[in-house]
Formats: C-alpha cells, structure tokens, sequence
C-alpha cells in the first residue's frame, strides 16, 4: 500500500476474510456514526481516500452537509489559479479565530480532498483541513482577485494541525497527502496542462519543529524529501516556503536556516516570513488574530507576487 492510496490510514494484513468481518463489525459498533463521517470511499474515485482517527482532522472538518458543491469547469479565457496550502495550523483552519468570508466568494473556491467536489469558503471552517476558524485560503483568495492577479483562485486546503515536517514524509501518515489532491484534481479535468490555469504551492509548516527541536539538518532534509515528493506527484510549478517557526513567542534559528536552504529561486521561493510579526498580531503567540490576520495575509501575498511572473 502506497501512501498516494491514502490520506492515513493502516494496513491489516494476514487476516482471513472471516476475522475481518468479525472486526469490522466490532469495528462499526463501537465507532458507529463517527467513523462513516470519517471515511471517504468512492467506486468512481481512481484511487481511495480513507481518513482514520486523527485529532487534527475532526469529523467536522470535512462535513460538507449544507453545502451546495460548484461548478469546477475551467475557463481558458481567464486566468485560474490552483492555490493547494500545506503544513500545519497556520495553513490550516486556525488562522484567526473567526471564520473569513471573502468578498469576492463567488469566484474563491473551497476544493475538497476528500470528495473532489468545490464549495465556497464559509459559514463553516474550510473543508479538508483541520482547525475551527478562519483559512489563510480566502484571504489570499481576494487578495488575487482584487488585485487582478487572477479572476477565479481554487484553494485547496491540505495542511494539518499540529504536525512536524517528518510526519509529512516517507511513511509519514500524511505523507500522502499532496499526490491524494493533485489526484483529486486531475479527476476533474484539472492539471498543470489545463488551459488558463495556475497551480501553485504555499508549505507553511515548522512551529511543531521548535517545540520539538528538530535540527537543522535533520529538517531540512525532511524539507527537500517533501519538496520531492511535490515534484514526483506531478507538480511543476512555484513552490513558496515560508519563514515560519514561532510558537508561543519562541522562534528557532535552526528551522528558519534550514526553510531558507531550500530556496533556489527557480523552483522554490522564500514565502511568508510569518516570524517578523510578533505576538501583537497573535492570540496565544503562536496563531494569527482576527486582527492581525490580513497582515499575515498581505505577508505571503507580496512573496508571492514579488517572485516574477505568476502566468
């Protein structure tokens, strides 16, 4: 089993078919309800996405109930960007504590990994990622449109709460993640060689790695291993690394060094330099405030736009 067949999940092996039964029933009665919200299996899908107990991915965060999905046919006379963001909880649904609805919502897309459907940001929390409030996505999302940088963003949330970089590798349990979503859209009709679209990367990840203390060495090589794995699953565009370390108002040179090694300026750019806003724009010195999350916003929107051309 390859870690592209699933987002996390286990393999049981070398157990007849009557056991496995048997264990599944067990199974179904004492998780009921909670694991079938948690499971994302489709016969039509290319490959299967099974989402086990997590305490970053909440059954909430890929409820879709109420939700009416979108259209993701794609327009070649305009200009369409595919903003998939991965890391951990400031790309996830933790970025400031209020929910954002973009004003230009109409044309931001919320793209699920989990069904490979679209549906708008807000009133809920982004769908496919973990967290309970406001997404870096639809920020970034209006920032494109206003500006006239892009006229439809698709934002696909796939960062994690709470990971370090060696969760997101190898046989990490979210290793998967980023081959799962280029999947997704690929099974929609939406590549790296669809006509009038974008695809672009923006990792924000390394605050677990302080608290941990992972070396410098150690992390970058995780980094690279990550950045690798983008490539192989198909990825050809702008990577965006971001300065992004400070947890409870401590920030670590050693991951800062080792984000900053990886970028070449042909394919992996220096994001966000989330550590340069200190604890007057956070709630707990860690995670954005309602306040201070445009700033985070308008942070990584300039690294992007000052990396050239971005069509």
């Amino acid at each position: 089993m390859s870690p592209t067949d699933f987002l996390h999940g286990v393999e049981i092996a070398g157990i007849d078919a009557v056991k496995l039964v048997h264990y599944a029933l067990l199974a179904s009665i004492a998780l009921g309800a909670a694991v079938a919200a948690r499971a994302v299996i489709s016969a039509t899908d290319p490959y299967k996405i099974v989402d086990v107990e997590s305490p970053s991915i909440a059954p909430s965060n890929i409820d879709t109930s109420g939700l009416t999905p979108r259209s993701l046919a794609i327009n070649p006379a305009q200009k369409t960007l595919v903003l998939i963001t991965a890391g951990q909880s400031l790309m996830a649904d933790v970025f400031g504590p209020t929910v954002y609805v973009p004003a230009n919502g109409a044309v931001i897309d919320n793209f699920n990994i989990y069904d490979g459907e679209a549906y708008p940001f807000g009133p809920k929390p982004a769908i496919g990622t973990g967290g309970w409030g406001g997404n870096v996505g639809p920020y970034l999302g209006d920032l494109f449109i206003s500006n006239g940088v892009f006229n439809r963003v698709i934002v696909v949330p796939i960062a994690v709460t709470g990971t370090a970089i060696d969760q997101w590798v190898g046989d990490g349990p979210y290793a998967g993640r980023f081959a799962v979503a280029m999947k997704r859209l690929a099974s929609r009709g939406i590549t790296p060689s669809t006509p009038g679209v974008t695809f672009m990367v923006a990792w924000g990840q390394g605050e677990k790695d302080t608290d941990l203390g992972t070396p410098q060495a150690l992390y970058a090589a995780n980094l690279k291993a990550w950045i690798a794995q983008v490539r192989a699953a198909g990825f050809p565009g702008k990577i965006f690394v971001n300065i992004e370390t400070m947890s409870s108002g401590v920030v670590s040179s050693a991951i800062q060094a080792a984000q900053m090694s990886v970028v070449d300026n042909v394919g992996v750019w220096q994001g966000a330099n989330w550590d340069a806003l200190g604890e007057s724009y956070r709630v707990d010195g860690t995670h954005p405030s309602d306040a201070g999350a445009p700033t985070f916003a308008t942070n990584l929107y300039n690294a992007i736009c000052g990396s050239g051309a971005l069509f």
